[in-house]
């Protein structure tokens, strides 16, 4: 054979092969709109934790998806949430004058736990951690 009809024949099973694995794979894809979740319809960050929960920054709070129910968990004096972060087993929110994380609750999803001053902070759109674990709400 010669060498240009097997590499022609090499790309030829190789193309089939991709084909019968992509095929294989099964992703469900949903969408949900406001109505779903019935809440505010700009989502501005969202974060991930271990559980596999998803949090969703909103201007009427943390919006937490399990992958069947939706929660929100209201933030303070009903303030919009701007930043999400996760790190080392706690989601870190920051909003429009504060910035904290959220607690496991026995009655509620989560609570929120201010980490701020009682002075004004400002909108806190960008939470970072460094190597070795440091926050930084920007």
């Amino acid at each position: 054979m010669k060498p240009q009809h097997s590499s022609l024949l090499l790309l030829a099973i190789m193309l089939l092969t991709f084909r019968s694995v992509w095929g294989q794979l099964d992703y469900r894809i949903n969408s949900y709109q406001p109505t779903d979740y019935n809440s505010a319809p700009q989502v501005r960050a969202i974060a991930q934790d271990s559980n596999s929960l998803f949090y969703f920054a909103l201007k009427t709070g943390v919006l937490v998806f399990d992958g069947e129910r939706w929660d929100i968990i209201g933030i303070g004096d009903e303030q919009a949430v701007w930043s999400l972060n996760y790190d080392g087993g706690r989601i870190y929110v920051g909003t429009d004058n504060d910035f904290g994380f959220l607690q496991a609750s026995d009655t509620l999803p989560a609570e929120f736990v201010s980490l701020a001053p009682d002075s004004i902070v400002g909108q806190i759109e960008r939470i970072l951690f460094d190597t070795k674990g440091v926050g930084y709400f920007q």
